[in-house]
Formats: structure tokens, C-alpha cells, sequence
């Protein structure tokens, strides 16, 4: 069963409401320049006033988290290019249902997208997938571009 909320990291700090209206919080937010987690609006200002970083969604590997795709990403790859992007990585909506690849590498919890068996022939809640990542872009956008790892493998490159 989905989660019902969006878990997310980014790494750029918030932006200034598009309208007056007030909307309710309900984002986990950890900044790229350290453990700072609060709750707050998405997106992001760079460069003074008007100016907004790139803004991507980061879909993580099979069995791993959002948090583990930051570890990933944020302090591996150059710090002038994570400082010019809003990257929001987001949670799978499952727990993962067996071991993960990088258990002992980093730390639980793991997520899985769907679920499906060992021929890849059957898949089960990919529609319920599609419609949490339908929701979290709605919720959480809007977004310029996505990033994600494969979610058979795990530890596959970037999507280009």
C-alpha cells in the first residue's frame, strides 16, 4: 500500500510562494550543505530575486530510499553544479518487500517502486505507482526534468 505522503530531500533551500494563498507543509526537506532537515515548501531562488535553478525530480533504485540517492549525488558531484540545481529526491511509495543490494552499504529504510517477478514478466502496482509519481509532481513540482536509477538493478547509472 502507497505511503500517501511524499518523502523528499532537495538540495537547494525553499522559494517564495507563487500566490498569497498559505499552503500546508508536509515536505521533508535535508539541504546539500548539511543535515538540516525542516519543513517547508519546495523549490528554489539562485541568483537574487526572479532567478530559479532547474528543478529535477530524482526517482532512486530498486530497494534503496531517496535519502540514499542524495548520499549519491549531493557531495559527489561537483559542488557548482548541485549549487545550480533544485533536486527534490523523493521516497518509492513501497517498503521494500526482500534484501536490498546495498544493505550493509547504507542504511535502511528501502523502497521499491512495484514489485514484480523473477521473469519480469508479471508486475504488480504499477499502476499505483504511476499515479504516486503523477501525485508527488503535482504536489511538489512543478519540475524542469527527472532523474532516476533503474529500478531492477539498483546501483545503474543515471538516466541520461
Amino acid at each position: 500500500k502507497p505511503s500517501g505522503t511524499a518523502r523528499t530531500a532537495t538540495s537547494a533551500p525553499p522559494r517564495a510562494p507563487a500566490s498569497n494563498k498559505k499552503k500546508k507543509n508536509t515536505s521533508r526537506r535535508v539541504h546539500a550543505d548539511g543535515p538540516d532537515a525542516r519543513q517547508t515548501r519546495m523549490g528554489s531562488l539562485a541568483g537574487g530575486v526572479g532567478a530559479r535553478r532547474p528543478r529535477f525530480l530524482c526517482l532512486h533504485g530498486f530497494r534503496t530510499s531517496g535519502e540514499i540517492m542524495r548520499k549519491q549525488v549531493v557531495g559527489k558531484w561537483p559542488a557548482e553544479v548541485t549549487a545550480s540545481l533544485d533536486l527534490v529526491f523523493a521516497d518509492a511509495p513501497f517498503p521494500a518487500e526482500g534484501k536490498s543490494d546495498v544493505d550493509g552499504i547504507f542504511d535502511p529504510p528501502y523502497y521499491e517502486w512495484f514489485q514484480f517477478d523473477k521473469g519480469f514478466t508479471e508486475y504488480r502496482n504499477f499502476d499505483k505507482c504511476l499515479a504516486y509519481i503523477e501525485e508527488l509532481m503535482i504536489k511538489e513540482g512543478p519540475f524542469d526534468g527527472l532523474m532516476g536509477f533503474s529500478q531492477v538493478t539498483g546501483l545503474g547509472s543515471p538516466l541520461p
